[in-house]
Formats: C-alpha cells, sequence, structure tokens
C-alpha cells in the first residue's frame, strides 16, 4: 500500500531532521611531550561495512506493484517500484523494493532489502531515484544520487554519492565518501565525513571527523572532534571550523584558524594557527604557536607558554624573540618590546608607561592634566619627614624577604596625601623626598650662611691678634737694639776707667 508507506516517509524526513539538530563535538589530540599535536593521523575506517546482498527479491510479493519502469521488483507486501530500472549491468540495473511497505520512486540499480545476514529488516522504507543506492533498515530515506547506503532505522540520505548511514535516526543531506554510524547523528554536506559519535554533527567540508558523542564540527577540513578510543571520552565538544584543527576534551573547543588542538576538559581555542590547550579550563584566543598547559591558564600572542596553573602569558610578535615561558603556578607574564601603557581614565589622560627598552615605569606628569596646584613648604615636610616612623619589615605573604619604609597609615597621618591610608604610591613617597630635599638644601643654606659670617668675624679678629703681635714684636726688637747700645756703652766705660 504505496499512500501508507508515502505516509509512514513523510513523517520521517522530520522526525531525522530534528534528532539531527542535537549537537556538540569533543576533542582529539596526541601528547607529543607537554604539548599535543592534531590527532587525525589516527583516525578510524572511513565508513561502517556495507550490507551483504544475499537473497534478493525476484519476483513481486503480496500487493507489489511495478507500474512503470523495466526490469523492477516489488518483492515485499505492499511494496512497489514507480519507475526506472534496466536489465543492463551495474550500475544501471533494476530496481527492487524487497520489505514490507517498501517503495522505490525511479532511477536505475535501487535496493531495499531485508540483510539475512544482519537480520535487518528494511520495512517502510523509501528511495527516491538515483544510482545503485541501497537500504537495510526500516524507515530509511535515500532521495537521490549514487551508491548511497542506508542501514540504521530511520536513517536518511538526501543526495550525493557513495554516503553510508548506520546509525539509529541519523542523517546524510549530500555531499560524498561520508559515513554516520553514530545513533541521531547528522553530517550536511561535504565529503568524507565521519561522525561516529551519538548525537553529534558535522555541517560541511572536507575530512572531518566527530567520534564521541553530544559533538560538533561546523565546516573546514581535516577537523576531529572526540577521542578514537572511547567515544563516552571527550563529550561535548565542538570545532566550529578551519583546517586541521582538533578537539577531544569533554566541553572542549576549538573555533577555527589551523592546526589548533585541545585536549582538556572545558578548554578553548578560539583560532590561530599552531596553538594547543591541555590544561582543564585554559584558553587561547589566537595566535601562533601557543600553549596553554596549566589549568585555568591563558597563553595569547605568538609563542607564549603558560605552563603553570591559572598563569597568564602574552607574548608579542617581534622578531628572533625568544619563547616566553611561565616558571611557577598563578604568574602574569607580558613580552611587548614596543613598550607597555596603562590607562586609567576613559580619556586616556591618566596612567603609566614603560618604554621600550625600558627598565621603571614613567608617571603622567604634565601640567596641563592637574588641577589645584600648590605650593610645599621643604622645611615643613623635611620635619615632617624626619619625624616620620621607619622600619624594617617583610610582607606576610613574601616567605621573608625583608625591605625598609614607612607604614602607610603613619605616611598618610603626616602628609595627608595618596588614595587611602593603606597605600602609599610612588608619585607620593617621590614628591615628599624631593620637597623634603629641597628643605633641607634651604636649611643648609642659611646655616652655611651664618657660619660663613662667624667664621669671618673669627678671622678678621685673628687678623688684628697678628697685626698687634707684630706691632710687639717690633717693639720688643727696638728694646733689645737700645740695650745692645747700653751695655756697648757700659763696657767701654769700664775699660776707660781701668786705664786712668
Amino acid at each position: 500500500m504505496l499512500i501508507r508507506s508515502a505516509r509512514r516517509l513523510s513523517g520521517l524526513g522530520l522526525i531525522l531532521a530534528a534528532s539531527a539538530l542535537t549537537a556538540s563535538s569533543v576533542e582529539p589530540t596526541i601528547a607529543l611531550g607537554h604539548r599535543l599535536a592534531p590527532a587525525q593521523a589516527v583516525r578510524p575506517a572511513a565508513r561502517a561495512a556495507r550490507p551483504g546482498k544475499s537473497g534478493l527479491c525476484t519476483t513481486n510479493g503480496s500487493g507489489g506493484v511495478t507500474p512503470g519502469g523495466s526490469g523492477n521488483v516489488a518483492g515485499g507486501t505492499d511494496s512497489g517500484v514507480l519507475s526506472g530500472g534496466s536489465v543492463s549491468v551495474a550500475p544501471a540495473g533494476p530496481n527492487r523494493a524487497c520489505d514490507l511497505d517498501a517503495v522505490i520512486g525511479g532511477g536505475t540499480g535501487n535496493l531495499i532489502f531485508k540483510d539475512r545476514v544482519d537480520s535487518a529488516k528494511a520495512e517502510s522504507s523509501f528511495i527516491a531515484a538515483g544510482i545503485g543506492n541501497t537500504i537495510a533498515a526500516s524507515l530509511g530515506f535515500v532521495g537521490s544520487g549514487a551508491d548511497n547506503v542506508v542501514t540504521g532505522d530511520y536513517g536518511f540520505v538526501g543526495t550525493g554519492g557513495d554516503n553510508t548511514v548506520s546509525g539509529e535516526g541519523s542523517f546524510i543531506g549530500g555531499g560524498g565518501s561520508s559515513s554516520v554510524s553514530g545513533t541521531a547523528s547528522f553530517a550536511g554536506a561535504g565529503s568524507n565525513a565521519n561522525v561516529s559519535g551519538d548525537d553529534s554533527f558535522v555541517g560541511s567540508g572536507d575530512t572531518n571527523f566527530v567520534t564521541s558523542n553530544y559533538s560538533f564540527v561546523g565546516s573546514g577540513s581535516g577537523n576531529t572532534v572526540g577521542n578514537f578510543s572511547n567515544k563516552k571520552a571527550g563529550q561535548y565538544g565542538a570545532v566550529v571550523g578551519g583546517q586541521g584543527n582538533a578537539a577531544s576534551g569533554d566541553y572542549g573547543f576549538v573555533g577555527g584558524g589551523k592546526n589548533n588542538a585541545e585536549s582538556a576538559a572545558y578548554g578553548v581555542v578560539a583560532g590561530g594557527n599552531g596553538n594547543v590547550v591541555s590544561g582543564r579550563g585554559a584558553a587561547i584566543p589566537g595566535g601562533s604557536g601557543n600553549l596553554a598547559a596549566g589549568n585555568d591558564s591563558f597563553a595569547a600572542g605568538t609563542r607564549s607558554e603558560a605552563a603553570g596553573d591559572g598563569d597568564f602569558v602574552w607574548s608579542d610578535d617581534a622578531g628572533g624573540a625568544k619563547q616566553l615561558s611561565s616558571a611557577a603556578p598563578n604568574q602574569f607574564l607580558v613580552r611587548s618590546s614596543g613598550g607597555v601603557t596603562f590607562y586609567t581614565d576613559a580619556a586616556l589622560a591618566t596612567g603609566v608607561t614603560l618604554a621600550a627598552g625600558g627598565g621603571s615605569w614613567a608617571s603622567l606628569s604634565d601640567r596641563a592634566l592637574k588641577t589645584a596646584i600648590s605650593p610645599l613648604d621643604g622645611e615643613r615636610m623635611l620635619a615632617k619627614l624626619a619625624t616620620l616612623p621607619l622600619s624594617e619589615w617583610s610582607y606576610k605573604s613574601e616567605g621573608g624577604v625583608r625591605h625598609v619604609g614607612p607604614m602607610a597609615q603613619d605616611f598618610f597621618a603626616a602628609f595627608g596625601v595618596g588614595e587611602d591610608d593603606r597605600h602609599i604610591t610612588a608619585v607620593d613617597a617621590d614628591g615628599v623626598s624631593l620637597a623634603a630635599i629641597q628643605g633641607l638644601y634651604r636649611v643648609e643654606r642659611r646655616e652655611n650662611a651664618a657660619l660663613r659670617k662667624a667664621l669671618g668675624l673669627v678671622t678678621r679678629a685673628q687678623n688684628e691678634q697678628r697685626r698687634a703681635l707684630a706691632a710687639r714684636h717690633a717693639d720688643i726688637a727696638s728694646l733689645e737694639k737700645r740695650l745692645d747700645a747700653l751695655a756697648a756703652e757700659v763696657a767701654s766705660l769700664r775699660s776707660a776707667s781701668r786705664v786712668r
């Protein structure tokens, strides 16, 4: 009864289309040291085994009809072959509908039959047209094309060539040489697709594979989702497109690009080339040659390696640069050979800059961007700094490393600058130091002037003392000369008195 068969088949297309839309995807990769390489080279056989063709019908069955065509056989009860067929050699040949309510619309060499080897039934199946198409399953459908095979119940092949659906409720829209063996899975178009995971999806492209359940490949070529050894491992993964990408961790994701690999649960590679995520929950947004091996790590740019858990590594595209690799968990590493700037307002007016090749931060200090400017009393700042408590101390989190300096609370109480009393900014510490240095300079100048003045007075007194002393020395010399003359006169008088 052809009408009953047609009704069954009209519902079949909707059932198959709905069941095929539940999709996700998973990742397959092979470890090379701590890196991973896409695992497409270890892919499974491209298609399920085709059914044997023993016991084909040769005469019409009860209620079977062959109203048109040549050499056709409606061997199943209430089956029919409407047209087409030929007695020629394959691929042309008669159409055969060999099971209950099976229908073939036209074409040549098409076959709907019960595979006695597999004990499969082919009830209520339908081949619309084409050449050499085969259904060995109940409620199967082939629209057209050549050498397409359906062996899974409720399976569907729209068109194309050499496609095989062996999974129950699965679908191939078109293309060529594709195989769907997973239950309720989907291959839309393209060529050489292989979907062996249940509830999985390949949209289009060439040589895309899904081997895990609830998995997804959108398009592209040479992409793989799943774990080849276990279809329940690496589930819910996805590769959206690109070339040579692989996702094999549960809930893993590769957006696109080329030769990217994701192998740990919840990992993400958005795109790029040659990137590898092997840490749970790790991410690479793009770039090339990056590795995120630590759990919840992040790598981006060019040749960045986030090896530890919680690491963030970003490296620029400087020619000939060394690979930037983290050395411990929870590190933040960035290489930016052109310099770094952090802005802290929407107008890009405030922030800090680390110049290319530089080793210290420069804070914005443009007068045009400042307000409420007032002069400082350096001597007052010096007096406050002189009484500021200074200590030697360690941060509780730093493991005994020693530092020197004030406490933020004391600094804020003394100078009243900064955001709060728990932090000291470098610009405030530098400003206090510079103001105190200026104050010290002024104090020293005053003291030096006073000392020079006092020294001048002392010098004048010393000079006067020297002149007085010189005068006394001259007086003494004159007296000594007079004494010498008197002594000579006395000696002369004595000599004269002796002569008398």
